[in-house]
């Protein structure tokens, strides 16, 4: 079978003049194509196959780009503009195609067919020059004198398409909390998966804190973008000893059994919430309560938010004050205590209701009990009446022979007797006939 099949084929694509040998490399190469011209952007590697994944040689490729951008055709990602074009033909076992970019920004798409059957589609994205950026804030509280990838920096072209890497200039508000910096924005790869590789990292300098506005450009003396993104963070002191943390609770009164939330709440010396890479063992000692609550932390590893830390549990079903304390780790040692009311459970009522619930169990088993012993009898009871109809049905039968044989010498005597009558009658009549005679 030497007739390709979409079903069976291959067809990888890889940046610049990579020959890819996985699916990877297609979301990649999809949205980081440079728009230069005559800049070879990506290859296409082709595997032709039978519908019996047996390799077809000898076949001819043809290939056509729909958007920007020119192809090329060839044995190897070196020689594929040996034929080149928007619409070609290569010859045979000429499995390798080249993408070239045209200098037009936009979205193409690469058909590859044998004959009249499409084998493969690629996709690939060129981009222009950036004329925007956008900031994103994933680290809006970061400590002082510590490198931390702060903020998200994506810059795109004209048309919206990313440009990856893009050299940036990080200027910063307050130059004696964090000093300006080059940076690079984010990769077409990583803005896609909105992953969080690539951010701009900043240093601030340490022991000092404030708050920061960056602002992202170009940086160069006569712009090549005019616009600008900024992004606001905070820097704050991550030593523990100068935190004064505190608890409270969402709600001061909870039902009995409902959801309860613990806020650890804590700030620097300057009253900045904590840096988010401060958790709460940082600052606090194991929590404690007088009441047994469902969900009550046990693990304290979990980062602050904004100078937050926040914990789940439930409200007991009695009533009464509920006490959560814990001792801050500052150098005051400062006991932390907060309490919440319980209100509508009743200590009485629901002992009585547990009590009640202990003999209606009891009761539930004695019942059951009782249940399976009458139905044993029961099944007993069955099995002797089964037997009992047996017995009754072979006396029937017997009875009903009986019957039936005695019918049958009955009705042989009634006949022998009719007959004997009718002979007595005749003799009567002649001895009639013959007195009168």
């Amino acid at each position: 079978n030497t007739t390709a099949t979409a079903a069976q084929s291959t067809s990888f694509i890889g940046v610049g003049t990579a020959v890819a040998t996985v699916d990877v490399a297609v979301s990649a190469i999809k949205t980081a194509v440079t728009a230069a011209t005559g800049t070879q952007a990506a290859t296409i590697t082709v595997a032709p196959m039978n519908s019996s994944s047996v390799a077809v040689t000898g076949a001819t490729l043809t290939a056509s780009i729909s958007g920007p951008g020119t192809l090329g055709i060839g044995t190897t990602a070196a020689l594929a503009y040996l034929t080149t074009g928007r619409n070609i033909t290569g010859a045979a076992d000429a499995y390798t195609i080249g993408v070239w970019a045209d200098g037009t920004a936009g979205t193409s798409t690469v058909t590859i067919s044998v004959g009249t059957t499409v084998l493969a589609t690629e996709t690939v994205t060129f981009y222009g020059a950036a004329a925007s950026y956008s900031a994103t804030v994933i680290d809006s509280t970061i400590a002082d004198g510590v490198a931390n990838a702060a903020v998200f920096v994506v810059a795109k072209d004209a048309l919206g398409n990313v440009v990856p890497s893009q050299p940036l200039t990080v200027t910063s508000s307050d130059t004696t909390v964090i000093a300006s910096g080059t940076s690079t924005s984010a990769t077409a790869a990583q803005a896609a998966n909105t992953t969080l590789a690539g951010t701009v990292t900043v240093t601030p300098v340490a022991l000092k804190g404030g708050v920061v506005t960056l602002t992202f450009s170009d940086g160069l003396a006569t712009p090549l973008i005019t616009a600008t993104a900024t992004a606001v963070v905070t820097v704050s002191s991550a030593l523990v000893t100068t935190s004064v943390p505190s608890l409270s609770f969402d709600k001061a009164s909870y039902a009995p059994g409902e959801k309860m939330t613990l806020t650890l709440s804590a700030v620097d010396a300057a009253g900045r919430p904590v840096p988010n890479t401060v958790i709460a063992s940082d600052l606090v000692g194991a929590f404690t309560a007088n009441a047994s609550l469902q969900g009550f932390p046990t693990a304290y590893t979990a980062a602050f938010a904004a100078g937050n830390q926040t914990f789940t549990m439930y409200a007991p079903l009695l009533a009464g004050d509920v006490v959560v304390t814990a001792t801050g780790k500052n150098t005051a040692a400062t006991p932390l205590s907060v309490t919440a009311t319980v209100a509508g459970g009743d200590a009485a009522a629901a002992l009585e209701a547990a009590n009640d619930a202990y003999d209606a169990a009891n009761y539930a088993a004695d019942a059951a009990d009782a249940a399976t012993t009458a139905a044993e009898e029961a099944t007993a009871a069955a099995v002797a009446a089964g037997d009992a109809a047996t017995a009754a049905q072979e006396s029937a039968d017997a009875a009903l022979a009986a019957v039936t044989d005695l019918g049958l010498k009955v009705t042989g005597l009634i006949s022998a007797l009719r007959a004997q009558i009718t002979s007595l009658t005749n003799l009567i009549v002649k001895i009639q006939k013959k007195v009168k005679a």
